[in-house]
């Protein structure tokens, strides 16, 4: 949802929680509006952060999948990525973001041979 925001947003769609933008001061016209503000930052950073907990999560049960199945969940490696990029202060969530094919697999083939997805 995040990684998609620029366009959502240009478009008029709003796929976050309005309950979270609201809860932090913010509104979906200042999305619309592609403004940075405070609030929006701060929904964007509570999105990030429980992003990272069920991430962490999952993580931690890809031990108890069997081996042959492991790089079924391999995708997880580029989620890792893209949720420390979103989290920097200087992230623009409303400037779209592209990653190139050779990172995305370099990103997976080094996951692939760590110890988590082997």
């Amino acid at each position: 949802m995040i990684a998609a925001l620029p366009v959502d947003a240009s478009r008029r769609q709003l796929f976050l929680p309005l309950q979270v933008l609201e809860r932090n001061g913010s509104s979906m016209e200042e999305v619309f509006a592609g403004k940075q503000t405070p609030g929006v930052r701060a929904a964007l950073n509570q999105l990030i952060g429980e992003a990272k907990e069920h991430l962490r999560t999952a993580l931690a049960l890809v031990g108890s999948v069997p081996p042959d199945v492991r790089l079924a969940v391999l995708p997880l490696a580029l989620t890792v990525r893209d949720l420390d990029r979103m989290s920097r202060a200087e992230y623009d969530p409303f400037m779209p973001h592209t990653t190139s094919r050779l990172r995305t697999l370099w990103t997976l083939w080094r996951a692939s041979r760590s110890p988590l997805f082997s």
